[in-house]
């Protein structure tokens, strides 16, 4: 929290922002309780049913009866328990705080940057991924953060040989790549994706996967970022992004100058919060 507080240099004095920080943060605490007390109630359910089982009583002639039925159910409540107290120390324990911890720091150093107090969902994940053509020899994801949109490129089958990661928080590199020892994950911004490409002795690649929110960033970083990947891509290559609202990511100048045409393809409700995903593909005489 310490490290938190000492990099809020962002909002310099300005009240609208310092109100969307206490906003952000009063969000994050009370949708990780919420989570924490779903995974506390789920363990205890087995426990509460077994206690008001036992409560009711039943009779001897009824007990002699159906003492079979009760050594089933006791061994399935046991079961229940232990399943229920295995999931509630993975809860307690599990990445997803750990990442969402991560990702607030991270928001609370550089809010436009980040756009969102927690990762995308792993429904969004999937649903960028899903629009991933089926060969490639190369395909980079822009903006790492803690590796929930990487798992869902994985996932879609692409190897982590031929993933590259760019991503400019210095600690959510190093999250990275402990999480993803194959995966090439690259400290840098994505204005400087070509120049990043070319370190990398890479011309040229197949597919862009963005989980930057071009939407939050300056209108100049975001023409900077649409050009650098069009320049990037493959004619037939394509370019998968998110918004968290209806208008489309890309600047109209360059969907004409460099693409056949974007077109939002799924919107994921299930988000925090929901989401747009767009698909553009490079045209063939794109500078």
């Amino acid at each position: 929290m310490a490290s938190i507080i000492k990099n809020l240099d962002w909002f310099d004095g300005d009240p609208n922002s310092l109100a969307l920080f206490a906003v952000a943060v009063a969000t994050f605490f009370l949708i990780t309780a919420f989570a924490a007390a779903i995974g506390l109630r789920q363990g205890r359910k087995p426990a509460l049913a077994r206690a008001k089982h036992l409560a009711s009583g039943v009779s001897a002639s009824e007990t002699l009866d159906l003492d079979g039925q009760e050594d089933n159910h006791r061994e399935s409540k046991s079961r229940l328990h232990r399943r229920a107290s295995i999931v509630g120390r993975r809860f307690r324990k599990s990445r997803r705080i750990r990442d969402n911890l991560l990702f607030f720091a991270s928001f609370a150093k550089a809010p436009r940057n980040v756009g969102s107090i927690t990762p995308s969902g792993r429904g969004l994940g999937r649903a960028m991924a899903a629009e991933l053509p089926e060969e490639y020899s190369v395909c980079v994801e822009l903006g790492g953060g803690t590796g929930s949109l990487t798992s869902a490129i994985l996932a879609a089958g692409v190897p982590s040989d031929k993933l590259i990661v760019v991503e400019r928080d210095p600690r959510l590199v190093t999250h990275l790549r402990k999480r993803f020892g194959k995966v090439k994950v690259v400290e840098g911004d994505a204005q400087h994706l070509r120049q990043i490409l070319a370190e990398a002795g890479i011309d040229h690649v197949d597919a862009v996967v963005s989980g930057l929110p071009l939407r939050n960033l300056p209108g100049a970083v975001r023409l900077n970022i649409a050009n650098e990947v069009f320049a990037a891509l493959e004619p037939g290559g394509v370019f998968v992004q998110f918004t968290y609202w209806g208008e489309p990511p890309i600047p109209a100048e360059v969907v004409q100058r460099c693409s056949t045409g974007g077109r939002m393809t799924r919107r994921v409700w299930r988000n925090m919060p929901p989401a747009n995903v767009w698909r553009y593909e490079r045209r063939a005489e794109a500078d």
